[in-house]
């Protein structure tokens, strides 16, 4: 393995070529070396919240998670969700992010992970 290697190794790689880069590959306990979905966070409605399903990995804690918010896609704010642990293996804690809809017509959620 190329650990060394910033190309290959990098935080913002995606050497899958599956769209996910190594930073959130850790963050959601995922294998940076195999394509596929799992671990991408899932929106869906529960009304009256937008929820945001996604995988934390409980060994990456110099990461941190939040929710942003946005009716446009334009302009992302922080979210204020109430989580719920949905599932937890001891290494991924899968969590459900919900967020009140309100008045909203339009509501878009994303997660945002990052290191200090």
């Amino acid at each position: 393995m190329n650990t060394g290697d910033a190309a290959i190794s990098g935080e913002l790689v995606d050497s899958d070529a599956d769209g996910v880069n190594n930073l959130i590959e850790f963050a959601t306990n995922t294998d940076p070396t195999l394509t596929g979905s799992v671990g991408i966070p899932i929106f869906t409605r529960e009304p009256p919240n937008a929820v945001l399903t996604y995988r934390r990995n409980l060994a990456a804690t110099d990461v941190t998670f939040s929710i942003e918010e946005s009716a446009s896609l334009n302009l992302w704010t922080t979210a204020t969700p109430t989580e719920q642990i949905f599932s937890d293996d001891g290494s991924t804690r899968v969590i459900k992010a919900k967020v009140p809809l309100g008045s909203a017509t339009t509501k878009m959620l994303r997660l945002k992970i990052t290191r200090p």
